[in-house]
């Protein structure tokens, strides 16, 4: 697997991330609550109530509510943006299947 870390000092709404292959998102590996989407409107600020697990929904590609690893396992196109979003400082990883 391929990881991609972002250090966050604080909260940060909508991170772009430009995919450069075909690719899945294996899992997510996150030390706060965490929104990884494929549109830049859904992100901590306004996805209002965190699920307790993973929900896929059009534009949201993974919530956690919570620290820890998470397993995904969502496809990626080469070109797509997606929408890294974190409530606060911490450490998040993305692991893609290349």
């Amino acid at each position: 697997m391929r990881p991609l870390s972002y250090a966050f000092a604080a909260a940060r709404d909508g991170q772009a991330l430009v995919i450069d292959r075909d690719c899945s998102l294996v899992a997510v590996e996150a030390h706060n609550k965490i929104v990884v989407s494929s549109d830049p409107a859904s992100t901590i600020a306004n996805v209002v109530t965190t699920p307790p697990t993973t929900q896929v929904s059009p534009g949201v590609i993974f919530v956690a509510a919570a620290a820890g690893y998470h397993p995904v396992g969502f496809p990626l196109s080469a070109g797509e943006t997606v929408f890294l979003s974190t409530a606060g400082a911490g450490t998040s990883v993305l692991f893609f299947d290349v």
